[in-house]
C-alpha cells in the first residue's frame, strides 16, 4: 500500500483506505501478508485514526457517523489481528500511539452506540483490539491500568467503564475480557485496581454483573466469576465490601459463596480472602437484612395490604441473606477454634442468632398438612418473597451448629442470647422444612457436648415439656441427653 495524505481525503476515499487495511490486516488465513507490520504502516495508521476521529466529532448526520465507524472498526480489525500474530506489532503500536487510538475509539464509540448500530459494531472490536495489544505485555497492561485508572478523573471515563457498561452483550464481554487478559495471574496488578476509588467502582461493577447474570452457564458469568476470583485470592474482595457491605453487593457474595463451596481448605480462603476484615463486612450485612426484614414485617403489621414494600429490596435482601448464609455454612465447616473465636468477635454469631430469632417470630409453624390447607385466604396473598425466608433457618441451625462444637465460649454465647433456646423450638415438626428438626439435632449435640450448663438448662426446659412436644422428637431429645 503506498503512502496516503489521508488529512486531505474526501470521507469515502478514507473508507476505501480503511477496507484495503483490513483486508491485508496479518492473519493465519493469509500467508502471503507479512507478520510483522512496518513502522510506516503504524505512522498512516495513526494518521488515519486521528482524522476519523476528528471527523466523528464534525458530524453532522447519521450517515456520517456509520461511514467513520465502520472505517475506525476496519482499522480496528487490523490492530487486533496485527496484536494477535506477533508480540513485536503490540510494542510498535505502542510506540505510534495506537493504544491511544484505540483508547479514544471505543469511548466515541460508547458515546453513539445508541443512535447507531455501526458504532457499536466497532466498539466491540476496538476493546478486542485493545485487549489483543495487551495481552501478556505486563508493561502495556501496567500502563494501561495506571492511565485508565489513576490519572483518570472519574471511574466512568475510563475504557473499563464504557466496555462494561455498553448495551452490547458482545461489547461488555469485551471488556470483561480486557479486564481478565490484564489482571489475571497478576496479583499486583490486582491489588492496583482494587486499591484506588475509581478501581474500586469497577471491581464492584463486576460484582453487580455477576449478581445480575442469573445464565450460570453463560460465558459472561464463567469469566465474572473468574474476574472476581482474582480479588478473592488477592484479599482484594474484603477490602471492596468493606467500602459498601449494602445489600445491593450481593453479586460479591454470591461469588464467595461459590468459591467456598468449591474449596476445601476453608481456613485458607478466608485468611487469603481477609479474614476479619471480611468477618466484619458479612456481619454488617446480616445486620441490614435483619433491619430491612423487621422493617418489612412491621409494616405489614401497620398495613394489611403491604403497601410500601419495595419488591426490589426484598429481592436484593433475600439474595444477600442467602450468598452471605451460604459462605458462611462453608467456612463453618470445620472450622478451628480460630475461625471460631473470629466469628464471634465480628459478631457474625450474634447477627446468625438474632436472624434466628427474627425468622422464628414471623414465620409461624405447619405442624400438619391439613392445618396448612384450613388457613384462611389471607394466607394465600402472603408476600411469596417473606415465604421462602424459612428455608434459611435450616442454615442459621446449621451455622450455630458447627460454631458451637468443641468451642466453650460459642456455646455459652449462643445460650446467652437465647441461641439454645431457639434451637429447642425446632426440634417440633414444622411442615414448612420438614428436616429442620434434623439440623436442630445435629446443632444440640454440639451445643451441648462437653457443657454442663448448656446440658442443665436443656434438662429443665425438658422438665418443663418445652423442649419436644412430641414423641419423636422427645425420643430423640433424650437421646441426646
Amino acid at each position: 500500500m503506498e503512502p496516503v495524505d489521508v488529512t486531505s481525503q474526501s470521507l469515502g476515499d478514507l473508507c476505501k483506505v480503511c477496507a484495503e487495511y483490513r483486508q491485508n490486516s496479518p492473519h493465519p488465513s493469509r500467508p502471503l501478508v507479512p507478520k510483522l507490520v512496518d513502522s510506516s504502516v503504524w505512522l498512516r495508521m495513526h494518521s488515519l485514526f486521528q482524522t476519523l476521529s476528528l471527523r466523528l466529532e464534525q458530524a453532522d448526520g447519521s450517515g456520517v457517523v456509520a461511514q467513520c465507524s465502520e472505517a475506525l472498526e476496519c482499522l480496528c480489525i487490523f490492530v487486533r489481528n496485527a496484536a494477535a500474530m506477533e508480540k513485536a506489532n503490540q510494542i510498535a503500536a505502542s510506540e505510534y500511539e495506537i493504544v491511544n487510538d484505540v483508547k479514544a475509539t471505543i469511548v466515541a464509540m460508547a458515546a453513539r452506540e445508541l443512535e447507531c448500530a455501526e458504532a457499536m459494531r466497532c466498539g466491540t472490536v476496538a476493546a478486542q483490539a485493545l485487549s489483543n495489544l495487551v495481552t501478556g505485555n505486563k508493561q502495556l497492561q501496567q500502563e494501561l491500568m495506571e492511565n485508565e485508572l489513576l490519572t483518570s478523573d472519574d471511574a466512568k471515563d475510563s475504557v473499563y467503564w464504557h466496555l462494561l457498561s455498553s448495551i452490547s452483550s458482545k461489547t461488555s464481554m469485551a471488556g470483561l475480557v480486557l479486564l481478565l487478559n490484564s489482571i489475571k495471574g497478576n496479583s499486583e496488578l490486582v491489588q492496583h485496581l482494587c486499591s484506588t476509588d475509581k478501581g474500586k467502582l469497577v471491581a464492584q461493577k463486576i460484582g453487580r454483573m455477576f449478581g445480575d447474570n442469573e445464565d450460570d452457564e453463560s460465558e459472561a458469568k464463567t469469566i465474572l466469576y473468574v474476574l472476581l476470583a482474582q480479588f478473592i485470592e488477592t484479599g482484594c474482595l474484603a477490602n471492596l465490601l468493606s467500602e459498601a457491605p449494602t445489600l445491593d453487593m450481593f453479586g460479591l457474595v454470591e461469588a464467595l459463596a461459590v468459591y467456598c463451596n468449591e474449596a476445601k481448605d476453608h481456613k485458607a480462603i478466608l485468611d487469603a480472602a481477609g479474614g476479619y476484615t471480611l468477618l466484619l463486612s458479612l456481619s454488617s450485612i446480616l445486620k441490614s437484612v435483619h433491619k430491612v426484614l423487621e422493617g418489612v414485617w412491621d409494616r405489614k403489621s401497620a398495613d394489611s395490604s403491604g403497601s410500601g414494600i419495595e419488591t426490589d429490596r426484598l429481592v436484593s435482601t433475600h439474595r444477600a441473606m442467602s450468598a452471605t448464609l451460604s459462605a458462611l455454612g462453608s467456612l463453618t465447616t470445620d472450622c478451628s477454634a480460630e475461625t471460631t473465636d473470629q466469628m464471634i468477635r465480628s459478631e457474625v454469631l450474634h447477627r446468625v442468632v438474632e436472624l434466628l430469632g427474627l425468622l422464628n417470630k414471623h414465620l409461624p409453624r405447619i405442624e400438619s398438612a391439613s392445618a396448612q390447607q384450613s388457613k384462611t385466604s389471607d394466607s394465600a396473598s402472603e408476600d411469596t418473597a417473606s415465604k421462602q425466608l424459612f428455608m434459611f433457618k435450616r442454615d442459621l441451625i446449621r451455622i450455630i451448629g458447627n460454631l458451637a462444637h468443641r468451642h466453650t465460649a460459642a456455646q455459652n454465647l449462643i445460650r446467652d442470647l437465647d441461641g439454645l433456646a431457639l434451637v429447642l423450638d425446632h426440634m417440633k415438626i414444622d411442615d414448612n422444612h420438614p428436616f429442620i428438626k434434623e439440623y436442630a439435632i445435629v446443632a444440640l449435640n454440639s451445643l451441648m457436648q462437653d457443657n454442663a450448663e448448656n446440658q442443665e438448662f436443656i434438662r429443665k426446659m425438658d422438665d418443663r415439656g418445652v423442649a419436644a412436644p412430641d414423641q419423636n422428637s422427645k425420643l430423640a431429645f433424650q437421646g441426646l441427653i
